[in-house]
């Protein structure tokens, strides 16, 4: 809303401002001895009727100024209200009307007090030599001489090879199209201003007086300036051309900028041409007046050659003229002679095709305000339709569907091709530096989520206006699509935020807003792979049949819709949890899950912390699960983006304490156990030194200090280069000593950028195994799987030499989504095929938990 006010009251300042500014020079006396078009005697200029009707012109001239100002101020002021600006149509008429009113004002009131100097000229018997025969002027010296002091046409070229040059030096700009478009505008204004270039010298020398040496100066100074303003506007359109470029990339990491560093550049954009053909035309007129000074050429009486026209203005129109452009009685340039039958049609095809290119951009803004996308789907296939931005999609291009009861919150997101306001987001975005696709009502709920196998655009956002379309639109999908493909609503993370399987596959997504790190992340966010995912695997059992996926979602839905609320007040506001109580009578023993990095929701990854508290209730284990602070529906503690340099480790474990807190005063619990899964391990383990528990479970917990583990995720991967490993070597041992570090390389923004680096540091205060040593009484389960690439055994072994008297278990299969999977993970950087399969077990929410992982907790509870 802010922006379009804002840009509407720019357009009305600079229309305004360049129309004041041009009408203004008519009240003075030109070249051709006109005031107010009118041709009048140089020695009437201080008759007192004269001067009367110029003051009278220049008053009101000031007058209607302030009025267009204070009319466009309120009027641009309606879209610093939601319902306005969510209609672009109104935007463009705003603009349009913010041009064409005062083009349309000002000529009247020069209209106006033009036909009161007529009759007074005419009541006076003033006249001039009217202008009934042509006259030719030529200067033979002039004309050989006139583009000496020109700029060489070879020198238009290099800021279109410029243009190119940034093309091509900015390969990851070019995602989306947005580089290319930028290009081709680009290269329309260099051939613009070439072509602009190349009328004035090859135009007609102009006569001013009958001294050639007079008419030589004015020629190639007139030339000479004009074209290295087009010269120089060229250069600036490649300057601003690479700081869009620069600032695309700013706007990626961080779009919260976008709004006023995109307002600064659109208003350098269009203030720097009116800026410069300002100069060019001040220099010009200064040098004429100075050579001028001497008797020139008579001047004609060409009076009724200008002809009002309304909202157009004024036009020339002498047919005696030969002249196809002529100087214009007032303000910078030229103007058409349509008293020529060249000049007519030139003029009459200006004008259809600015028609139809007006009516185009209106059909076009229509469209999208008042018509939205359709999704259609058919038997195996999925295309989105009725929009500028159209896709289609078969079901081997989709990873997995999901319906997700939630308004779509539009974190870190920043529009690359597209439309955005705030009723709809359609077309090519970016979401913390990762190509998306949007097809939104971002106010209503739910929404569409699919993940997808093209590189290009790896998540597709859709929905209806209306929740019962949206919700009928799932079951058409799931009636035509593979079963397997589909999630059913039990996920509400906020999807503006990615998830840590989907950042696996995302090598350049960021990390989430809390500061979560590497440990999710067994590819390394930093990996520069592009190898396209058009083979990726679904999960190891996809063969499984659809009534046994039916089965898996009724499960869910049961233990979701048997949810008690279990929330706590944190922050700003709540932070949310839930309970599961078991069948049978109470107490029962309670277990506090508490979910690892990236943006954890009560639910986990692909499901895996409401599937393992599923097995639990079946074995009588009360379970309590929550989302993390700026998560899904704990986004009210704290707003992850705004405050995400403040946030430290301190302020999970606050809330994991006290909900253990909560808990052990619950008399419904016999006992209460932690259940801390990779970072909620460390979390778990510093919540318990505030909070007493019955026991720990540590499952997949690091045992060395997260700089070494992170450092050697990143030296892990053969894909990523020295230099790469080199900059995380230096950023880490920054961190490690407490030292914030203000230059991140690009790749490695989204894993340090300086906004998380206080929780990191926090982070990388704690020695896991000089914690967990801390706690004295508390029995202490070490849970590790054999096969996890992203925590080692070897820091399951650390953690239980800390504390000799706990019970270690390494299950040989298990990953880190704690999941079994027949593929090792040192096949994850060898074999690719062997890798994706690996790796579905960060995706694919169907297969199972490790029933040994159960197995386990069970028993430890039990004892």
């Amino acid at each position: 809303m802010i922006i379009a006010f804002i840009c509407l009251i720019f357009c009305i300042l600079t229309s305004v401002g360049v129309f004041h500014y041009t009408y203004a020079m008519a009240a003075d006396r030109n070249r051709q001895g006109m005031r107010l078009l009118v041709t009048i005697p140089a020695e009437v200029d201080k008759d007192g009727d004269v001067q009367q009707i110029i003051q009278m012109y220049r008053r009101d001239l000031k007058s209607l100024t302030l009025k267009l100002l204070l009319v466009g101020g309120l009027l641009s002021a309606g879209f610093l209200w939601p319902r306005p600006s969510d209609y672009v149509i109104l935007f463009m008429l705003l603009a349009y009307a913010s041009f064409l009113a005062p083009m349309a004002l000002y000529a009247s009131l020069l209209q106006r007090c033009r036909q009161k100097l007529l009759r007074l000229k005419a009541e006076r018997g003033w006249s001039c030599p009217a202008a009934t025969e042509p006259v030719v002027y030529a200067d033979l010296m002039t004309s050989r001489l006139k583009n000496k002091k020109t700029p060489s046409n070879i020198l238009f070229a290099l800021p279109a090879l410029g243009s190119a040059a940034i093309f091509w030096a900015f390969p990851q700009a070019r995602q989306g199209n947005m580089l290319l478009v930028l290009l081709g505008v680009n290269l329309l204004i260099h051939g613009l201003c070439f072509g602009i270039h190349y009328f004035i010298a090859h135009a007609p020398a102009k006569v001013y007086t009958a001294d050639s040496r007079v008419n030589l100066a004015l020629n190639q100074e007139y030339r000479r300036w004009w074209s290295v303003a087009y010269l120089l506007l060229s250069f600036l359109q490649t300057v601003q051309m690479f700081l869009l470029v620069i600032f695309h990339f700013r706007f990626i990491e961080e779009p919260s900028r976008l709004g006023t560093d995109f307002l600064v550049i659109c208003m350098v954009m269009a203030l720097v041409p009116v800026l410069v053909v300002l100069a060019a035309h001040r220099r010009i007129q200064a040098q004429e007046k100075e050579l001028l000074s001497q008797v020139s050429l008579p001047a004609a009486d060409e009076d009724n050659y200008y002809e009002f026209c309304g909202i157009y203005g004024f036009y020339y129109s002498n047919p005696h003229n030969p002249a196809l452009m002529v100087e214009k009685p007032f303000g910078i340039g030229s103007t058409l002679n349509i008293g020529l039958a060249k000049g007519r049609r030139i003029f009459t095809l200006t004008k259809i095709l600015f028609t139809a290119l007006l009516a185009g951009i209106f059909l076009i803004v229509v469209f999208e305000d008042f018509i939205p996308p359709v999704m259609q789907v058919s038997a195996g296939k999925v295309s989105v339709a009725r929009t500028l931005y159209p896709v289609e999609l078969t079901a081997q291009q989709i990873e997995n569907i999901r319906l997700i009861e939630d308004k779509f919150a539009g974190n870190r997101l920043y529009k690359n091709v597209g439309s955005a306001t705030s009723r709809y987001l359609r077309g090519n975005f970016l979401q913390k530096g990762s190509p998306v696709r949007l097809y939104l009502f971002p106010n209503s709920s739910p929404y569409l989520c699919f993940q997808l196998k093209d590189a290009d655009s790896r998540q597709l956002y859709f929905n209806y206006q209306d929740p019962d379309q949206t919700r009928a639109l799932w079951q058409k999908l799931k009636a035509n699509l593979p079963a397997a493909l589909f999630t059913d609503g039990q996920m509400v993370e906020n999807a503006t935020d990615l998830t840590d399987n989907e950042k696996n596959n995302n090598p350049e997504a960021a990390p989430n807003a809390v500061g979560e790190q590497t440990t999710e992340n067994p590819a390394s966010e930093a990996e520069n792979s592009t190898e396209s995912n058009d083979n990726q695997p679904k999960a190891e059992n996809t063969s499984a049949n659809a009534e046994r996926a039916a089965e898996l979602a009724a499960k869910r839905q049961a233990v979701t819709e048997a949810e008690l609320d279990y929330s706590i007040p944190a922050g700003q506001g709540s932070l949310h949890a839930v309970l599961n109580l078991p069948e049978g009578a109470a107490p029962v023993p309670a277990l506090l899950f508490i979910g690892g990095s990236g943006p954890a929701t009560k639910e986990g990854i692909a499901n895996i912390y409401l599937d393992t508290a599923m097995h639990l209730l079946e074995h009588g284990i009360a379970c309590v699960r929550y989302d993390k602070r700026g998560i899904a529906r704990s986004a009210s503690v704290v707003d992850a983006v705004k405050d995400e340099d403040k946030m430290v480790i301190e302020d999970f474990v606050g809330d994991a304490a006290a909900l253990l807190q909560k808990m052990k005063a619950d008399q419904r619990f016999s006992k209460v156990y932690v259940l801390g899964h990779s970072e909620g391990a460390l979390v778990g383990t510093l919540a318990l030194q505030k909070a007493a528990a019955d026991g720990l479970i540590c499952l997949a917990g690091a045992g060395r200090n997260i700089a070494e583990v992170t450092l050697e995720q990143i030296t892990a991967n053969p894909n990523n280069p020295a230099e790469l490993v080199e900059n995380s070597r230096r950023i880490i041992a920054e961190l490690k000593a407490g030292r914030t570090v203000s230059e991140v390389p690009l790749l490695l923004n989204s894993l340090f950028r300086p906004s998380v680096q206080p929780y990191l540091i926090s982070w990388m205060r704690y020695e896991p195994a000089e914690e967990i040593a801390k706690l004295k009484e508390a029995p202490i389960l070490i849970v590790q799987g054999g096969n996890d690439m992203q925590v080692q055994v070897i820091d399951a072994e650390n953690l239980h030499r800390a504390v000799p008297e706990s019970r270690l278990a390494v299950l040989p299969e298990m990953t880190h989504m704690l999941k079994n999977s027949a593929v090792s993970k040192d096949e994850v950087y060898r074999n690719m095929v062997l890798s994706r399969k690996y790796l579905a077990v960060y995706q694919d929410d169907s297969l199972p938990i490790a029933p040994e992982l159960i197995e386990e907790i069970t028993g430890f509870i039990g004892e």
